[in-house]
Parts: C-alpha cells; structure tokens; sequence
C-alpha cells in the first residue's frame, strides 16, 4: 500500500495501446464540492528570489505560489511528499522527498520524474548551494547522498545509536561550508561530518529536538532537552544556553543577517505564546507578535529580511512584511477538496456520492453538479471509567474527513460512512456513521468503543448482504498489527473476523458466496471460506496492496502488487503475472483502485498515486496509461455510475473527474518520460 536501475529510473516507458481500447477525455466535475480551505500546510521551500514558494499539505500534496505566497495551485502529477528542495542555482529544479523515493522536477514542478531511493520513505533533503549536483537525504535511518542530481545515490557511513533513531530526520548544511553536514532531530544526538558524509563524529552527545546552521562558520543553534535553547560556536563541540525561557518550538535564522533571529514559544517565555526576535545572536529577545498560533516553523524570505512566513501546527500559513509586527493568513488557492471515497446509487443510476475532506456529498446528474449532504464531527471524547486522565489536552470537537462510503443494496437509503479526523486521531473518537434515512440525519452508534486511533475510517460491505459489514482495526506500533471486525447487523454489533495480520491493505468479497473473502496483507493474500472465522495463505508474496474478484466468474482475482499485477482463474489455487509493462510503474506508484468494468469483464482500471489512471482491455495483459485532461494524477478512489459502463469517476485531492468513454482509437505507442 503504500525498480530498473537508477541510470535508467522511468526514464522511458512504452506503453502499447491495443486496438479497439476505447479512450475519452478527462474533465473535472468538482461544481458544488466544498474545498477545504486550510489543507494542514507542513513545510514550506522558499527559492532564492523570494517569490516562489512551495508547500507541502497533510494530504502529502504540493501547493506552488509565484508571487510570494498571495496566491497559490496545488501542482499535480505528484503524491506522498514530506519534504522538498530546491536548487539555489537553478531555482526551477525542485526535489521531493516521498514515502516511495525522491523525484525530481526541472520546470520548477509541472511535471516529476524519479530521482532515485525507490521504495524508501524519505524524511528530509538538502542541496548543497555551492555545488548543487550534491544533494543529501534522510531515509528511515541512513543518510544518502547524490553528487549527480539525483541520478545515483550512496549511503552514508553514519549509524544512529538512539532508540530513537526511527525519528531521524533534519539535515543542515553549514552554509558558509556546505561540506559540512548536520543531522539532528527525533530527541538523539547531533551528528556532524566536514567531509561531506564520508565520516561522521557525534557533536556533544545530548538529546536534540532540532539544529540551525546559523550562516556565520561554525555557528549553531538547537533546542536541547537538558538546558533549552543552546548556543555553539564551535561547530557543535562545545555549546551555552540562551536566556530565551522555556522550550523553543522554532528558530530561524535571517540568511541576509546572521545576528537576526526568530524564535517561537510553545507556552509563556516571556508572556504567553509568541514570536520572538533578536538582533545581538541570541543575547536579548523581544516580542514581535502575540496574536497567531504557536509556530511549528519560521522562515525568512532570503530576498527580503522583512519577509517572514509562520507555520503554525494546525497547519495555516501566516506572513509578515514588516519583520513580524504585523501578520497576514495568506490563504487564496490554498484549497483541496481531496476526495476520498465514490459510491454509485444502485436505486438510481443518475446519482453518485463523493467523501473527503469536507464531508459527504451527492450528484443526482451523472455528476455535474454536487450538493452537500453532511460535514461529519467528531466530538471530544473521555477517558473510560477506571482509566487515567491523559498528559495531554484532549482534542476538541473537529471536522472529520469521509474515508469510506457504502451503501444499503437492499435499502439505498440507508448509508455508511467511515470517517477520521484529517490530523492525528484520539481513541475515543466514534468514526463510523449510519442514516436510514437517505442522509438527513445520522447516528455513530455503530463505532466500536475507543478504536478512534485502532482504524483509519474504512468500512467494506458485502456486496450481496451490505448489513454485513468488515473494519480493519489495529497499527503497527502500538499492537503489532491488524485485526479485522465484522458485523452483521449493520454496524448494531461487532465481533472478530479471525483474520491478524501484520499489515492490513484491503479486503475483497465474493459477490457470488459472501463466505468466500480474501485479504490483501504486507505477506501476500490471505483467503477464508468460512466468512472470515478460519484463514490460510493462497499468494505468499510480500506487499499485496490491491484485489477485486470479477462478480461473473468469481474464481477469477486480480491483485496489485509493487512486484507486478497478478490474476487467478481458481480462486486463489494458482496465480501468473500479467501486465509486466507495469512492471516499473508498480515499482514506485502506490496503488488505491482497482475496478472491472460493469459490463465488459476483460476491461480494468487501476488507480495509482502521482501516475494517474491505468486501462486493460484484455484481462489484464497489457495497459495503457488513460490520462488525457486529467490534472490530477494522484488518484484516491474510482466508481463507474450504477450500470453504467462509459463514465467513470476517480476522487483526487483536486476534486472529482469525469470520463466518457470515446470513439475506438488505432493502436499506437504511448512514449512516457517520466
């Protein structure tokens, strides 16, 4: 869920386009959907000219502004980004570090190509300004480096000794000597190499939140748990605490004027939570403004030291022109609707409902217009009885983000919807919601008590009894793993399916036999034929991301993989690859939809993240990338209409898109550089 060698990385992909494929045009039909106006900013890349401006969102997405951050468009082609860098030298040469690698933009982000580290989640960047063909990143726990542009990596010879090594992930450059290198962060030492990587000494062992490399040599500063904001001039050997209070959230540094800093409090330092600014390094601080929210971060525009930008943790964006005394929410084109969940009316063939991040949503036209059915809350739940308080507030009463759509096949109007909050999760939290009455009210009587942070809002039905219902609950961290629960009385009550596993994907139902299910897991599929009490290994290959069992003959499966699309003919016995010309797509693309078509059963859909819309018409041996008009290649879910074999829908965090089908194209070849 959630590679050709590096020389050759998606560098060419031919993609064969059959006879008789139909193929149509894209257009967006997002009219009526609400967007969400504050997408969770989480970093912000600043170039050298000070006006263009990149962010990335909590969705994982990238928002690009040209004129210092008073407008901004979310760039498409693509998904799953934590962290950015830009070339100093060639400002238009933009990298993104991903769950899934490092790509690479050189039109300052209209377009992206792999840049290497596949498959690896990469937590932090850093481009080197004098030589920028040396670029550094932070994945899990090895740092790499890349002295081509990305186009070949080395790991670096540093090994994390803290227990938290896990949460590694800043890295600085000394600015007046790039060759020096800091990596810092997730309450572990500071680490320090002046040979570009090649070796590696810890800087005063201590815990660090963070480190800024001050432009004046050997100048840092850190927030360090023992002693608070610290202060070494000697490259990190020695260091002194600064006077500031009680933990700093941020510092920034003016790159025009190394004396000039900017910190942020978390509580009251000086009075109350604030930004503070000083202009003799560190020595005395004043108050700048009191009136935004804690800062997570600080930046200085490098072309303008009045220029400040302020991110705070609920991730809006503020700035200041006149050196903080005065602040602006610069927030126009800063808008996702990210569309999480499609479901087709099966009592109407006309009408269609769409989730994400601003509630629930209807078109009763095929999809040109929408209307808002319901903006879901979660409210602030409680400890149970016998249980302790929390050291932490409790979160308030917030908007929830639909995950999950079903519907009643029997009763349409009845509804489901699985749901989260966009940010974080509390265990209290009552994700799931039900209406019997076609939407108008709604009741969240079915959510297992105090799963709120067990399960990321998806629901799936069987599609021959919807009053069944299965909940994959469970992480990785805390338990280990995955359970799933089942329901057969519409969400009344739950019991367990029989199914843990380590990494839960997703679950397909037989639509002929409803006793017959087959998970897709981090260790291949799983298969039941008792409705989930006992579960075996039909497929054990690793990362199976992807099913859907053709509702005709259903002993034939299809499953998505990043080693490549398999298909069974009986039910799970014996699987063959197919699809091989995915191969490399698979490699580094997250898969979130796989569809047959409604009527033709030889024709399919997958859906990828940042790569966009995939189409077969001979069960699955060969593809053909169905992108035309389509902006948003990030695609979170797919539905046809009921029945209805030419339109399609696919749910982006640019809205919905709407395809309908064309006339028959000759064969040809589809050349990608991507």
């Amino acid at each position: 869920m959630k590679r050709l060698p590096s020389l050759f990385l998606l560098s060419f992909i031919v993609l064969e386009v059959h006879s008789g494929v139909a193929r149509g045009q894209w257009v967006e039909a997002s009219n009526g959907l609400i967007a969400n106006n504050n997408p969770g900013i989480r970093t912000l890349a600043i170039d050298l000219s000070g006006s263009t401006l990149y962010a990335t969102s909590a969705s994982q997405s990238i928002f690009k502004s040209a004129d210092g951050g008073v407008t901004w468009r979310l760039l498409g082609g693509i998904s799953g980004v934590v962290c950015l860098g830009i070339d100093p030298k060639s400002p238009s040469t933009v990298y993104a570090g991903t769950s899934h690698g490092i790509r690479s933009s050189r039109d300052g982000g209209e377009s992206w190509s792999g840049a290497g580290l596949r498959e690896k989640s990469v937590s932090a960047l850093a481009v080197d300004p004098m030589t920028p063909s040396n670029v550094y990143a932070v994945a899990g726990e090895a740092v790499y480096k890349s002295t081509d542009s990305g186009t070949t990596w080395t790991a670096l010879n540093l090994q994390f000794h803290s227990e938290f090594a896990n949460f590694m992930g800043a890295i600085q450059l000394d600015p007046a000597n790039p060759s020096t290198v800091y990596v810092s962060g997730g309450y572990s030492a500071l680490y320090k190499s002046t040979d570009g990587g090649e070796s590696w000494a810890v800087a005063n062992a201590g815990h660090f939140s963070w480190a800024e490399a001050a432009p004046d040599p050997g100048v840092l500063y850190a927030m360090r748990l023992e002693s608070g904001l610290s202060k070494s001039i000697d490259g990190g050997m020695t260091w002194s605490a600064i006077n500031f209070g009680p933990p700093a959230t941020t510092l920034t540094i003016d790159p025009s004027n190394a004396a000039v800093l900017y910190a942020a409090t978390s509580g009251p330092a000086l009075s109350g939570q604030a930004i503070y600014r000083s202009t003799d390094s560190g020595q005395s601080w004043s108050p700048v403004n009191t009136t935004i929210p804690v800062a997570a971060s600080l930046s200085v525009d490098p072309a303008n030291s009045s220029g400040i930008f302020a991110l705070s943790y609920d991730g809006r964006l503020f700035r200041s022109a006149d050196a903080g005394s005065t602040w602006t929410n610069p927030t126009a084109g800063l808008r996702l609707f990210d569309i999480e969940a499609l479901a087709p009316d099966t009592a109407n063939p006309s009408n269609i409902y769409a989730g994400g991040e601003s509630g629930l949503f209807k078109s009763s036209d095929g999809g040109a217009n929408w209307e808002a059915v319901a903006a879901f809350q979660l409210a602030m739940g409680f400890p149970p009885p016998g249980q302790p308080a929390p050291v932490v507030p409790l979160p308030g009463t917030g908007p929830a983000a639909v995950r999950s759509i079903l519907i009643d096949a029997r009763n349409p109007g009845t509804l489901y919807v699985g749901s989260r909050r966009p940010d974080g999760c509390f265990f209290a939290d009552r994700d799931f919601f039900k209406s019997t009455d076609a939407g108008a009210g709604w009741s969240n009587s079915i959510s297992p008590d105090n799963t709120g942070c067990l399960t990321d809002g998806t629901l799936i039905a069987d599609p021959s009894n919807s009053a069944t219902l299965y909940m994959p609950l469970g992480d990785v961290y805390d338990y280990g793993g995955y359970w799933l629960k089942k329901s057969t009385d519409g969400g009344a009550t739950w019991g367990d399916a029989g199914l843990y596993t380590e990494d839960f994907h997703s679950l397909a139902v037989d639509p002929v036999n409803s006793a017959n299910l087959y998970a897709a897991t981090g260790s291949g599929v799983l298969s039941s034929n008792d409705g989930g009490d006992h579960w075996n290994t039909v497929l054990p290959q690793g990362n199976v991301s992807l099913l859907t069992v053709d509702p005709t003959h259903p002993a034939v499966i299809y499953a998505a993989s990043p080693t490549g699309m398999l298909k069974t003919t009986d039910a799970g016995v014996t699987w063959s690859r197919i699809g091989t010309n995915l191969d490399d797509i698979l490699a580094v693309a997250s898969t979130s939809a796989l569809l047959i078509d409604p009527v033709q059963r030889n024709v399919l859909y997958l859906g990828t993240a940042g790569y966009g819309v995939f189409k077969t018409a001979d069960s699955g041996v060969t593809w053909t990338a169905l992108n035309d008009g389509l902006t948003q290649l990030n695609i979170r879910t797919m539905a046809f209409l009921h029945g209805d074999s030419a339109t399609l829908f696919v749910g982006t965090p640019g809205g919905v898109f709407k395809l309908v089908q064309g006339a028959l194209m000759p064969a040809h070849r589809v050349h990608r550089g991507d």
